[in-house]
């Protein structure tokens, strides 16, 4: 089992893509910074399908060496 500390700080957002028909999308956002790290590409009929499928996607993505964003990094954005 993989220690907790290794997992992104995130929470999915989901919103509504389209108004008719109504479909939806979720996007995975970093708790620090807003910054949204990734999105759906294929919309949902459904509310609770989009939220399951964006946690079911944060819970697979790890802090990398390329994901962990420095203090100067945030001074460049």
């Amino acid at each position: 089992m993989r220690a907790r500390e290794r997992f992104i700080a995130g929470y999915v957002k989901v919103s509504i893509r389209s108004r008719l028909p109504k479909t939806w999308s979720w996007s995975i956002i970093r708790e620090a910074n807003g910054i949204i790290l990734q999105q759906s590409d294929d919309p949902f009929r459904y509310a609770d399908d989009a939220w399951q499928a964006g946690q079911a996607v944060l819970r697979t993505l790890e802090i990398t060496p390329d994901a962990v964003l420095t203090d100067s990094d945030d001074q460049l954005a």
